[in-house]
Order: structure tokens, then C-alpha cells, then sequence
């Protein structure tokens, strides 16, 4: 069951990709048909509501008009897909009702483009603004005192809603229905409280254990919360077992690196050749990284420090580290000192996509302090990576842990779907100038 605030949510999510989808028929149909004098002439046509009032019933069909926390994040995007999908083929369908019309709206054209356009739209629209849709719809989360803290802080800069913990799950029976997430240490728990629970997801509410919570709102492996037998047994890390998949990520690595390479080789050298001027030295410089099953590679970098950055050895670049130079310092923050790596993803060493490579000095006292750290070398690093585009810049065994929660939540959960989300994302990083 849900608040009049969350159906209210639902129907404009609707609406939206209504408005975008008329939007794109009124504007091909005046493209592809020279006979249709004036775009307005749409808006008197029996086809043009049919198709908008098509989209509309299927939309609600498939539920986009309920709560976000309905559905996963991953289910939400493939149902705009299959949304347009849907209106492709029934419109298809009874195509012959209209067939005397000649508004264009039916040419070949056109239908399957504005869909396509629209579904675009959507998709690229939820993987932008899912967070704020996501949190701010005045959700209430109930939990345990022991998931308490770690839930506080961890939704401290995300979450808009109201924060209410129960010190008893039997609390719940008092609970008028709404927007809620419920979150309990399912070890914790009595027969009686089981059934509580039971009576509430009976009837719509979501239950979660804590790890749940982290995987499915939070999108990271909670690694203070599991063991080694939960990784074993939990489904998933398809990455790392299904061939098919590593096929499909190299061919699109080398396609889309050779392609960007081609587009950006003006801007490395420009930068480079403007950063010597400021510091004299090599444009490009290389370093050991510790790649797939803990192979050494050399990375490709364009030089951001002096050149005595490191003469008394390795250390962690640091936030407004001194060692970076005035133009070192753009080239960070817009990502253009990663663009030589492209040359490493062609290579084979690294994938577009993954867990940023480490320098194996620090990998080693890494795996030392962080459980599960080797975890992030059973797949080639990234270019960029989900823990880059969700997770603040940070130069310390903290800041590793919590990447690397990041890190193992892509291995686990990989998809082109979330290949994608993190592409458009990188691109936000790059235009708001939030790179590390």
C-alpha cells in the first residue's frame, strides 16, 4: 500500500516519458511528411492519441506508476525498455485502423524512431536522476539498534526522508501502511517477530536484512557484514564465470577506446604540451599497476606533478596535494591524464570499465588490512569504475575499504546496463569537474 505522495511520484515518471514520446512524433512526422503543413495538425489526429493513450495503459500495466522501492533499480530501467518495446507492437497491431490517415504518423519512419528516441530518453534520464528518485519521496526507514549507526551515516548525505528506529520489530503491527523500508538482522529475530514480518510484506511492505539494504538501496557489498561463505553462495559474479560476457566487454572495449582515442588524441597532446610549459619534463609518464589475477602492467598517464613528485618513493596523491601543478590540476579533475590508459585498454591490460588499478606498493598492505581486497583482481581494471562515479576522492586505507565495497558490487551485479549507468556518470565527473 502507498501514500497519495507516492502514487503521485509514479503518475508523473509516467507523464514525463508521455510528454517526451508526443514530443518526438509531433516533431519526425513533421520531418519525414512534406505533405503535413503545420506540426499543430497532429493534435486533431485520432492516431496521435491512440498512440499516446497506448503508452499511457501500458506504462501503468507495468507498474510505473508505484513506488520506486517497488522494483529494483536494474528492473526499472529494463521496463522502460520494454515499455516502448510494448507500445511498438501493439501500435503495430491495429496499425490498420489508421491506415487511411496521412499524417505520417504510421510511415516507416517514424513510429519505430520516436519510440526508440523517446526509450533513449528514459533510460538516460533515470540512470542520471535515479538517487533523487529514489530518496525523495519521503520514505521512512525502520530498523534495528544494531544496523542503527551504520545505516545513519552511510544514508547521511543521500537520504531525504525520515529516519524512525524501532527497539522492537512488534512495533510494526502499529504501523499504518505507507512508503516504508523495513531493515532487521534476520539473525536477531524470534518466531513471533517472523510473523509480524511476514504479515507486513503480505501486504506490499519491503522487508530487508541489513546486506540487502546495501546491495539493493546502498549498491555496495557490505564487507563488515559478510563472509567469505555469503560470497560463495550468493548468485551472481557472472563476470568471472561466463565467457560470453568477457567477449561482449573486450569487443566493446576496443570499440569504444579506438573510437575515443580517435576523437581525443588532439586534446592529450594540447594538454601535455601546456603542462610542459609550466613543468618542464616528459609529456607522458608510466607506473606499475597490479591488473587481472595480480599481473603487473605499466599504466600510461599524462604527467599532472613535478617531476620530483616521488623521490623519496611511493605515496599516496593526496586532495590539493602541493605536488600538482596549476594545469596538473585540471587535467585531474576533467580526467584527461587518464586518456593515454585508452592505449592500455587496446593492449588488453585494462577494460573501459572496472576497479581502478592500485600500484601494487599499496596493494600489499591493502590486502593486509582489508578483507576480500584481492576480490578486485579477478577482473581487469578500469578506466573508470562505479566506485570512481559514487565515491569521493580519498587517499587512505578507509577510503580503499569503502571503494572497494563499491568495487565488489560491479563484480557481482555486472550487467551493460550498469557498464552504461557508469559511462553516463564518468561523463557528469568529467563536465562538473568532480574527478579525482
Amino acid at each position: 500500500m502507498e501514500s497519495n505522495g507516492s502514487r503521485i511520484a509514479g503518475i508523473r515518471r509516467i507523464l514525463f516519458d508521455s510528454i517526451i514520446l508526443a514530443l518526438c512524433l509531433v516533431l519526425f512526422s513533421y520531418w519525414f511528411n512534406p505533405l503535413l503543413k503545420s506540426p499543430l495538425a497532429l493534435f486533431s489526429s485520432v492516431a496521435f492519441y491512440f498512440i499516446i493513450s497506448c503508452d499511457l495503459v501500458i506504462a501503468f500495466i507495468l507498474g510505473f506508476s508505484t513506488s520506486v522501492f517497488k522494483h529494483q533499480r536494474m528492473n526499472m530501467l529494463t521496463m522502460s525498455v520494454l515499455r516502448f518495446l510494448a507500445d511498438l507492437a501493439v501500435i503495430q497491431l491495429f496499425n490498420y485502423i489508421f491506415s487511411k490517415e496521412r499524417t505520417g504518423l504510421f510511415s516507416p519512419q517514424v513510429l519505430p524512431l520516436a519510440l526508440a528516441v523517446t526509450c533513449f530518453f528514459a533510460v538516460f534520464w533515470r540512470l542520471l536522476l535515479f538517487e533523487s528518485l529514489y530518496f525523495n519521496s519521503n520514505y521512512r526507514i525502520f530498523c534495528d539498534p544494531d544496523s542503527e549507526k551504520m545505516i545513519k551515516k552511510d544514508l547521511r548525505n543521500l537520504f531525504t526522508g525520515s529516519f524512525e528506529y524501532l527497539l522492537s520489530v512488534h512495533i510494526l503491527q502499529k504501523i499504518a501502511p505507507g512508503p516504508y523500508i523495513y531493515v532487521v538482522q534476520d539473525q536477531s529475530l524470534s518466531d513471533e517477530e517472523l510473523q509480524v514480518l511476514m504479515q507486513k510484506k503480505m501486504h506490499g511492505f519491503s522487508i530487508l536484512t541489513i546486506t540487502q539494504f546495501y546491495e539493493q538501496v546502498l549498491r555496495k557489498i557490505p564487507i563488515d557484514l559478510v563472509n567469505l561463505k555469503d560470497l560463495i553462495f550468493e548468485t551472481g559474479f557472472e563476470l568471472t564465470s561466463r565467457m560470453f560476457l568477457q567477449r561482449v566487454k573486450r569487443v566493446s572495449d576496443i570499440l569504444l577506446s579506438f573510437l575515443l582515442a580517435l576523437v581525443t588524441w588532439p586534446v592529450i597532446f594540447i594538454f601535455g604540451w601546456l603542462h610542459k610549459f609550466e613543468s618542464p619534463g616528459p609529456m607522458f609518464y608510466s607506473q606499475n599497476r597490479t591488473g587481472k589475477q595480480g599481473e603487473i602492467f605499466k599504466i600510461y598517464k599524462l604527467r599532472s606533478m613535478r617531476t620530483d613528485a616521488e623521490v623519496n618513493g611511493a605515496v599516496w596523491a593526496q586532495e590539493n596535494d602541493p605536488r600538482i601543478t596549476k594545469v596538473g590540476k585540471f587535467i585531474r579533475l576533467t580526467r584527461i591524464d587518464e586518456l593515454p590508459q585508452l592505449l592500455n585498454v587496446l593492449k588488453g591490460d585494462m577494460s573501459f570499465i572496472g576497479p581502478r588499478p592500485e600500484r601494487p606498493e599499496f596493494n600489499v598492505s591493502l590486502a593486509e588490512q582489508i578483507p576480500f581486497y584481492d576480490l578486485r583482481h579477478s577482473v581487469r581494471p578500469g578506466l573508470t569504475g562505479w566506485a570512481q562515479v559514487r565515491y569521493p576522492y580519498g587517499a587512505s586505507v578507509e577510503d580503499a575499504k569503502e571503494k572497494l565495497q563499491y568495487d565488489l558490487y560491479y563484480i557481482k551485479n555486472y550487467s551493460l546496463l550498469l557498464d552504461l549507468e557508469i559511462l553516463v556518470k564518468t561523463v557528469q565527473v568529467v563536465l562538473f569537474g568532480k574527478g579525482r
